[in-house]
């Protein structure tokens, strides 16, 4: 059985976890949405509401890279220093705080999202 979200369920989750929901934004998450295997998204529902995520954690913290964790100031799904104590291998040593951001970070605030993404790429990759 696959589940699929109604166009109008799409248009108020993406309201509800952006912090400036702009219709361009609220296009290309819908847009994103539609193209994800509906297989996908009932396995990763199932995950999450089973709260199943020991093979994550442990693979997470078996990892010889470093971990950037960025969320926004006003993140509305998690906690965002829920994993502050995980025993991560964090890049920099934090967890990365956005100012005008919201769950949805790369669109709220792209330009700072980005920045961010290049100097981790950067440091760890290269």
């Amino acid at each position: 059985t696959t589940v699929n979200a109604t166009k109008d369920e799409l248009n108020s989750y993406a309201r509800y976890v952006m912090y400036h929901p702009i219709e361009k934004d609220i296009q290309i998450f819908s847009e994103n949405y539609e193209k994800t295997d509906p297989n996908f998204r009932l396995a990763i529902g199932k995950v999450l509401t089973e709260s199943d995520y020991s093979d994550e954690v442990e693979n997470l913290n078996e990892s010889q890279l470093p971990l950037a964790l960025v969320y926004g100031k006003e993140e509305a799904i998690v906690q965002p220093l829920y994993l502050q104590n995980a025993g991560f291998k964090l890049w920099e040593n934090k967890i990365h705080l956005i100012e005008k951001a919201g769950h949805l970070v790369n669109l709220d605030n792209a330009p700072t999202f980005n920045k961010l993404l290049y100097f981790f790429a950067k440091d760890t990759f290269i």
